[in-house]
């Protein structure tokens, strides 16, 4: 399956906007702490346990789609798209996982015994840098592309789509973002729904941004309000909070989705060329940045939060002109 220009230049832009949200939901950890019911404690749910939340869902989707858009059940494109995963998530995952590692715990921690941890050859749920569990679990999807192009390939009787992701999302919805070894269910989900998406079109009605926006915001809203409550009898509702929280991830893909096309600017290429490094790198510098400030938490968090993605624009901007060869190896040449 082709996709067009437009299709194309949107995935580039929305990603740029979505790592954005993925760095608001890692800012959001200066909160942990935070005093339930105030300003901080609200910040937090609402952004980075709210928002932030529909980010890495959308890379999934988009990662499962572009694997199996030019899909063939033969040996030969297996090959070659485990070469080409190998150079474009494994081997920035091996060099961000020992370049964090020996920043943080010195190049003395480098030990044979963490050696399978750095290279992912581990049941370990998260790798030694924490988020590069989704290239991990990319990694790992890769692997077993075939047995899931299998199953989501398009034929003439059409249903064989349905075994593996009605039973994923009826788990995910249900049990919420569960981990199997070190797979997580909802990646597994919205991968598979990529992959889906992969041979198949769907139209959309025509839809406008704005109620499904706010429908969005409000089911955050009632979720945090639900799931977070102080009330300790509260643990029926709770679970429904969790429903609303997980249902407002599909509300908050679809209405950005349709949002994008109602926009007119559009961002810079240089700009969208430093997703990749903005997700492995701004981690670090917030991790480096936090102890450091001492002001009040919601003044605390537009600071971590603009300071370490801007840093991490910057230093990609800057690594990608002056080393283009580094940027190579760090982003898997994106």
């Amino acid at each position: 399956m082709q996709i067009g220009t437009y299709t194309s230049e949107k995935i580039n832009q929305l990603s740029f906007f979505f790592v954005c949200l993925v760095v608001l939901v890692h800012t959001g950890g200066i909160f942990e702490n935070a005093p339930p019911s105030t300003p901080a404690w609200w910040l937090h749910h609402l952004f980075s346990k709210g928002i932030g939340r529909s980010a890495v869902p959308f890379f999934f989707a988009v990662s499962g789609f572009f694997l199996f858009k030019n899909y063939a059940p033969t040996l030969s494109w297996y090959l070659k798209i485990c070469k080409s995963r190998f150079f474009s998530l494994y081997i920035p995952f091996i060099c961000w996982n020992i370049f964090i590692y020996t920043i943080l715990f010195a190049p003395s921690a480098l030990s044979i015994s963490n050696v399978p941890h750095l290279l992912g050859f581990d049941f370990h749920l998260f790798p030694a840098y924490a988020p590069l569990w989704y290239i991990k679990n990319l990694c790992i999807l890769v692997i077993a592309s075939p047995v899931i192009g299998f199953f989501v390939k398009k034929r003439n009787y059409d249903f064989l789509w349905i075994l593996p992701l009605v039973p994923t999302f009826l788990l995910w919805f249900v049990l919420g973002r569960r981990n199997y070894y070190c797979i997580f269910l909802d990646g597994l989900l919205f991968f598979l729904i990529g992959s889906v998406l992969a041979f198949r079109k769907p139209t959309l009605p025509p839809l406008k941004p704005l109620p499904l926006l706010t429908a969005w915001l409000s089911l955050i809203a009632l979720a945090t309000a639900i799931q977070f409550s102080t009330d300790p009898g509260a643990f029926f509702w709770s679970g429904w909070g969790g429903l609303l929280q997980r249902a407002s991830l599909f509300t908050g893909l679809l209405a950005i989705w349709v949002a994008y096309d109602s926009t007119q600017r559009r961002l810079p290429a240089w700009l969208t060329a430093t997703t990749f490094f903005v997700y492995c790198s701004h981690s670090i510098i917030q991790a480096l940045l936090a102890p450091r400030l001492h002001l009040p938490l919601p003044v605390s968090w537009l600071i971590l939060f603009f300071t370490s993605l801007l840093v991490s624009v910057g230093l990609s901007a800057a690594i990608r002109r002056s080393a283009p060869r580094l940027n190579a190896i760090l982003t898997g040449n994106r």
